[in-house]
């Protein structure tokens, strides 16, 4: 027999709900209640009513062996006996009959008929109570215990079941119930007791739930043999599956929505073949879940028969596209845990999943539209138990993205839930981290929060991770910023550890990342750690020479790459590196001097006291500008503008001849449309001064080119933000 055939075996004998104890709140009814020598009794009870109840009723007593035994230091409360008791109104036969059907189905006796015998009624008084104890079999087939708490006020008295080291407390006295009847069930041969009564009066109608006779008398469920066997059966295929199947996928019998995906919410032996599962998958060190499977499939509508023509009942034909994966994870303590979409494969599961298409939860139907034919699309959900082993945990995650790998480890580390994921965490950050080197660039949609990772692996406390972040992550991605996470990093392991990486990413630095590796410069400038101060004088001489490279192109970064490598070299107080940023940023070849302008004044911002050259630089700068913006951009005074300087299709050049006609303010195009549409993507790619319409007349439609001052309007603009700068570098420098 095969590790799996063996599980299904052990599930198999998980054949009813784990459930030892059920409770139900029954619609508003009056029993029509009265009581022998002491007529109708009104509900919701009150004090009269309850104290010429107390005058009646007998002290109650409890079994020990064949005996019969009243002692209040055991149990405490008032009895009528079952013979003195009536029901005036006819409805209530049918109302209890459906009350117990709720209860037998939730215990798992819907198949067996059980019957509510009625047993006596009780009267809590203040300072009532029963010690722990169970009921035993106090009539032939007795399975149950049913107490049916009747409309009254109190506080206290809660019921209390025990079973296998679970507990469930049934309190009753939630004023929101306090005109309706409150059913509680559970088995007789579960350990309960009540506790004391504190206020008001508890009226109780006690049943014995009976099984038909002639069957076999049925013990709460107790699946200790099942669960051994199952953890044996795990253990046998974590040996000889796990490595090759990856994971174990067991669907669950009935359907449920995302929101209703809990432990203790899944119905008849699904609840506790899940609960069987989790607690075996701990015993072996497993990963286990209750996770949400969804199959979609995509292909042609199946018409071979000619007769059945509506979509819901089709056949599926040709598959075009089919998707099968698991998502919303679910803990066995019931808490969300953030695993993300992984896929699945038919062999993951333990019996097949060709059940998963027994009803359509979802499906989309197109016919013929032009070319295409018809499509049919549908989605299947199912619920399922999957787990696998912790160490395939970080390669299963890492193959949906980084970003899902990096929700666990947040989880893991944080979750308050104990054992939540069971792998280790430098396990998860790993497969993480070789992810990530190995794309490079993870998309929009799998890029963790800036930081996010550099703080997770200061938690995590391993140094070669950290160093495995630094120096290979952020060399592969240029957008990855530790930000704050470098702080928390440089604290954990210091960076006389983290130099070496360090050193890689400004080794390794370019244009795309030149902003990124400028900010971690200032980070680690600023920093007061010796090592870091000596790693950062190499960072800072390798991105000054990157900066001033080529000082006949635009400078890279802009102000924050230049605002963060001055504000480094100053608090590197490396005089070398400032006079020549000064030097070849001022030169007669560079035009930068509104973005150094920014940058000097961001530094200014940050660090009152600076060095001689900064002053040097700053002074030299604000000549620049006072050059720069001596004369303001002049309105054009025709209709003439700037040529295209690119593309010398016909379109284009009609396009150009117009720009510089100094007489025509406007121009008709009549253009097929992905004509139309090349000259507009010319126009704005080349920032040309033209607005454009399309005149829906005739054939072609015409592309309408109306003549703007964009140019103008933006050169103005600049001068006037440069007259400000300069403004501001000579108060400051004041």
């Amino acid at each position: 027999m095969t590790a799996t055939s063996n599980l299904r075996s052990c599930l198999n004998r998980i054949d009813r709900p784990v459930s030892f104890c059920a409770t139900a709140v029954g619609q508003p009814i009056l029993p029509g209640l009265s009581i022998d020598g002491l007529g109708m009794v009104a509900l919701p009870l009150d004090a009269s009513q309850a104290r010429a109840l107390e005058s009646r009723g007998t002290l109650a007593g409890y079994g020990q062996g064949r005996n019969t035994v009243i002692d209040p230091k055991v149990r405490r409360v008032l009895r009528f006996p079952a013979d003195a008791i009536r029901f005036a109104n006819p409805a209530w036969t049918a109302w209890l009959a459906e009350v117990t059907e709720q209860l037998a189905d939730q215990l798992g006796l819907a198949d067996h008929a059980v019957m509510p015998m009625l047993h006596e009624l009780l009267l809590y008084r203040p300072g009532d109570f029963f010690l722990p104890h169970r009921d035993g079999e106090k009539v032939p087939g007795m399975v149950a215990t049913l107490s049916l708490q009747l409309p009254s006020s109190f506080q206290g008295g809660a019921v209390v079941v025990r079973h296998q080291g679970t507990e469930i407390r049934f309190t009753g006295d939630d004023p929101a119930h306090a005109f309706v009847p409150q059913a509680m069930a559970w088995y007789a041969d579960c350990e309960h007791e009540i506790l004391p009564l504190t206020e008001g009066h508890r009226l109780v109608l006690i049943y014995n739930l009976v099984l038909p006779a002639g069957q076999t008398v049925i013990r709460a469920p107790d699946f200790t043999a099942e669960i051994a066997a199952l953890r044996d059966g795990l253990t046998s295929w974590r040996t000889e599956q796990a490595a090759a199947d990856g994971l174990l996928v067991v669907p669950m019998r009935h359907a449920y929505s995302e929101d209703g995906l809990r432990p203790t919410w899944l119905k008849g032996t699904d609840r506790a073949q899940a609960e069987s599962l989790f607690v075996a998958a701990a015993r072996v060190g497993l990963e286990a879940y209750l996770a949400l499977i969804t199959y979609r499939v995509m292909g042609e509508p199946d018409y071979s028969d000619g007769e059945d023509n509506d979509p819901e009942t089709m056949e599926m034909g040709e598959i075009y596209d089919e998707e099968l994966f698991a998502s919303t994870w679910i803990d066995a303590t019931g808490a969300t845990v953030p695993l993300g979409r992984v896929p699945l494969k038919a062999a993951h599961f333990l019996d097949g999943y060709d059940t998963l298409t027994e009803e359509v939860s979802q499906q989309e139907f197109e016919g013929y539209t032009g070319n295409a034919g018809m499509e049919l699309t549908r989605w299947y959900h199912r619920a399922a138990m999957i787990l696998w082993d912790p160490d395939r945990t970080g390669a299963l995650l890492a193959a949906a993205g980084v970003s899902h790998v990096i929700e666990a480890l947040g989880h893991r580390l944080h979750a308050a839930a104990s054992g939540s994921i069971v792998t280790a965490p430098a396990n998860l950050a790993r497969a993480a981290l070789e992810r990530w080197i190995r794309d490079g660039h993870p998309g929009h949609a799998d890029r963790p929060a800036p930081g996010r990772m550099a703080a997770l692996l200061a938690e995590v406390g391993a140094c070669d991770l950290a160093s495995m972040y630094l120096g290979q992550v952020l060399v592969a991605d240029a957008d990855e910023r530790p930000v704050a996470g470098l702080d928390a990093l440089a604290q954990r392991f210091g960076c006389a550890v983290l130099a070496p990486a360090l050193a890689a990413v400004w080794n390794a630095s370019r244009p795309a990342s030149l902003a990124r590796d400028a900010e971690l410069l200032a980070q680690v400038a600023a920093s007061q750690d010796a090592a870091g101060q000596t790693v950062a004088q190499m960072g800072a001489a390798q991105l000054v020479r990157l900066v001033v490279a080529d000082s006949d192109t635009a400078l890279p970064g802009g102000v924050a790459v230049l605002s963060h490598l001055a504000q480094a070299v100053v608090d590197l107080s490396a005089e070398n590196l400032g006079r020549q940023i000064g030097k070849s940023l001022t030169s007669e070849r560079a035009d930068p001097a509104i973005i150094q302008a920014e940058a000097i004044l961001a530094v200014r911002s940050r660090r009152p006291t600076l060095p001689a050259w900064f002053h040097a630089w700053s002074a030299q700068v604000a000549t620049r500008l006072e050059q720069q913006t001596a004369k303001a951009p002049q309105a054009p005074t025709d209709h003439a503008r700037a040529g295209l300087p690119s593309c010398d299709c016909p379109d284009c050049r009609l396009l150009d001849a117009f720009l510089r006609d100094s007489r025509r303010p406007r121009e008709r195009f009549p253009l097929r449309e992905s004509r139309r549409q090349h000259l507009q993507d010319i126009i704005r790619l080349q920032a040309c001064d033209v607005d454009t319409t399309v005149e829906r007349r005739g054939s072609p439609y015409a592309l309408v080119c109306t003549k703007t001052q964009a140019s103008y309007e933006r050169a103005l603009a600049r001068h006037r933000h440069a007259l400000a700068q300069h403004a501001r570098l000579g108060a400051e420098r004041a």
